[in-house]
């Protein structure tokens, strides 16, 4: 029973593990129009960083979405980055490594049992 903690945080980690936030050189305009988003990270000119689900363009000037459950948006003109998810394969090598480590250490830390047929006695 110790090892579900285990399993599930790992599985939990794989669900995000592979991705990282990229800037994109693109206007928020292009950014929706091309990728559809599900998600943007913004950083505005104040250097404040937030994260809008289902983000669009409202009136040709704001982006908007859900920030935090709630609706919120940003003025285009005030947003100097933005960042969409995309695969990383740097992370998936990563955690595919150290999820076979993990389970080398558990599979190492059984060993043989007496009684289970391995001649040990």
């Amino acid at each position: 029973m110790a090892r579900r903690p285990i399993v599930c945080t790992l599985l939990l980690w794989c669900l995000t593990g592979c991705t990282t936030w990229r800037v994109q050189n693109l206007t928020p305009q292009q950014v929706i129009d091309r990728w559809h988003p599900a998600s943007v990270r913004i950083t505005t000119a104040h250097s404040s960083q937030f994260v809008l689900k289902q983000p669009r363009i409202s009136g040709g000037d704001s982006l908007v979405g859900q920030a935090g459950g709630v609706p919120d948006g940003v003025a285009i003109s005030d947003v100097t980055h933005v960042a969409i998810r995309r695969f990383s394969a740097g992370k998936t090598l990563g955690l595919i490594f150290l999820i076979r480590g993990v389970l080398g250490i558990m599979a190492a830390g059984r060993g043989p049992t007496v009684g289970s047929g391995d001649g040990l006695q």
